[in-house]
């Protein structure tokens, strides 16, 4: 499910006089991850990731992402593997090397998850590893600081998925 697609579910749901709860949606995509639905990790991950119906929490996040990912569902994959380039290269502790992501990448593109073919294609130029981590480490850095913090990301949250 991409922000745009959910994005469009609150305004049907607010055309239909179904207010946003994403406290709500939270526990509703808890139990269906309970169940072994990987779009439903994928969504409790995403919400984890960005603080919607609860706290941010990266380590819950990279979990219910790893778990779908395992399942097979590609954006999961994608989206582990950036939180994992982003997190190595700021130090969060949760994230893995930075090879494990590139391996990440590759399993995303090779699934057809198009955002992995683009950075796969970035990553594999003469020094593209270097400057994709460096540009995660830029423009990412911000993020963990609130992450580290504990302080939850609010609505404006860049999407990195």
């Amino acid at each position: 499910c991409k922000q745009q697609d959910t994005d469009q579910y609150v305004k049907v749901a607010a055309s239909l006089g179904i207010e946003e709860d994403r406290a709500v949606a939270r526990e509703h995509y808890a139990a269906v991850a309970q169940l072994g639905f990987p779009v439903g990790m994928h969504n409790l991950a995403r919400m984890h990731k960005f603080g919607q119906g609860g706290a941010t929490d990266w380590d819950e996040a990279s979990k219910y992402f790893k778990q779908a990912s395992d399942l097979g569902y590609a954006d999961s994959t994608h989206n582990l593997a950036v939180m994992h380039l982003a997190g190595a290269s700021v130090g969060w502790s949760g994230a893995g090397t930075v090879a494990e992501a590139t391996e990440l990448v590759e399993k995303a593109a090779k699934a057809g998850q198009d955002n992995s073919a683009e950075l796969l294609k970035a990553i594999r130029q003469p020094g593209g590893l270097e400057a994709t981590v460096e540009f995660f480490r830029e423009n990412f850095a911000p993020l963990f600081a609130g992450v580290q913090s504990a302080s939850g990301a609010d609505d404006d949250t860049p999407d990195l998925s």
